[in-house]
């Protein structure tokens, strides 16, 4: 089929939008060619021919996910969240009377609570230096949402599988009531060390490397005590 002439603002839409996912070279072709490696894009009841780039690999899931862990921001986010839970740890080691909360960031961690900001700090210190000690477990937090996000879909999961054939009828579904709490249930005893494994494994990172803890900001959101702890590296 004819190629039809394209203004260069079309074909540029074409080349950003579409070669964002495919690596191709653009050719202008009269015609369809007769090798396998060709494929047209339809844009406008126009057809570019494109060739594949054979010499692009697609990355495997994994190392995706590795290169994504150790990205700048991700790695930062990650260290700060391993050092806001050996923080807290820290401090329920101490027997701080009050119930707190945490939230990281690439900047540093929230904590959420009635606290003196200078044990806060001197918390934070110590539980850096705890860390680059080689105490990893500190990094390990057992209510973190890591842990609840892990219980929700395992058992969402098991939920979904004992809804599967179900009518739209009520008495059925009653009927699949007893299955779903069962496997519910045992999804979430699967999912209690699935939590813990994918904080040490995606969500934090024990090894801080020269992450620093510089300050301490005391500030109320609406009644509610808040600090800021900021950290560089």
């Amino acid at each position: 089929m004819p190629l039809k002439k394209l203004d260069k603002s079309k074909l540029n839409f074409v080349n950003e939008v579409y070669m964002d996912f495919f690596p191709v070279s653009i050719k202008k072709l009269k015609n369809r060619p007769k090798t396998r490696s060709f494929e047209s894009v339809n844009f406008r009841n126009s057809h570019l021919w494109y060739k594949r780039d054979t010499s692009f690999k697609r990355k495997n899931p994994m190392q995706f996910l590795e290169q994504l862990k150790t990205s700048n921001p991700a790695l930062r986010v990650r260290r700060n969240h391993a050092l806001e839970h050996a923080t807290l740890q820290i401090l329920a080691e101490k027997r701080h009377p009050h119930r707190l909360g945490g939230l990281s960031d690439t900047r540093g961690f929230w904590v959420l609570g009635e606290i003196d900001p200078e044990a806060l700090f001197a918390a934070a210190e110590e539980a850096r230096n705890r860390l680059n000690k080689g105490e990893h477990h500190l990094a390990i937090h057992p209510n973190c949402g890591t842990n609840f996000a892990a219980a929700g879909i395992v058992g969402g999961f098991f939920a979904w599988l004992a809804m599967l054939g179900v009518k739209k009828n009520w008495n059925d579904r009653v009927d699949r009531l007893a299955n779903v709490i069962t496997l519910v249930t045992l999804g979430m005893i699967v999912a209690q060390p699935l939590g813990p494994k994918l904080q040490k494994a995606v969500t934090t990172e024990a090894n801080l490397g020269d992450l620093k803890v510089v300050e301490v900001k005391r500030m109320n959101d609406q009644g509610m005590p808040t600090h800021r702890v900021l950290t560089v590296s």
